[in-house]
């Protein structure tokens, strides 16, 4: 899936709604609520680290959010 990674002090990684299966006009509750949608952004968030070589393992050094 198409994605831009950015490690500028605070990583950041940007794709549409659409490829998570989401519409992006889902709240916060709706969002963080998508159990399945959770660990997807996990994983996602995993892998981009290791691609940015950021070292991040399980711990979570920023708030998550979706």
């Amino acid at each position: 899936m198409p994605a831009t990674l950015i490690d500028n002090g605070m990583p950041v990684v940007l794709m549409t709604a659409a490829s998570l299966g989401v519409t992006g006009r889902e709240s916060p509750a709706e969002l963080e609520a998508d159990a399945r949608l959770c660990r997807r952004v996990e994983q996602l968030r995993l892998l981009a680290g290791r691609m940015m070589r950021l070292g991040l393992g399980t711990r979570r050094p920023y708030r998550r959010g979706v």
